[in-house]
């Protein structure tokens, strides 16, 4: 889908999407930079809550370690990747 920036900077989400992910007037979205896209995901009402299952796994008593976080963001970022570009099989 492809939208316009305006001379002010704004874009319009077209309705389709406003209702399929149910954003509505006056609701506060969240703008994401990752690489080289840009994303806007809905704000959580609870953002502690939303974060506590990271913040639990990257508890320092866990046996969870950086190289395992590093090592499944890779695999995300890949994933994104092979999506953004129409090469996964999903």
């Amino acid at each position: 889908m492809i939208v316009r920036v305006s001379s002010k900077g704004q874009i319009v989400l077209p309705a389709a999407v406003r209702k399929r992910m149910g954003i509505k007037t006056g609701d506060e979205l969240v703008l994401v930079e990752w690489g080289d896209a840009v994303y806007l995901v809905p704000r959580p009402e609870n953002p502690i809550k939303e974060a506590w299952g990271i913040l639990k796994r990257l508890n320092p008593d866990s046996d969870y370690t950086w190289e395992q976080y590093k090592a499944e963001r890779k695999a995300e970022e890949e994933r994104r990747d092979r999506h953004l570009t129409g090469l996964d099989d999903d």
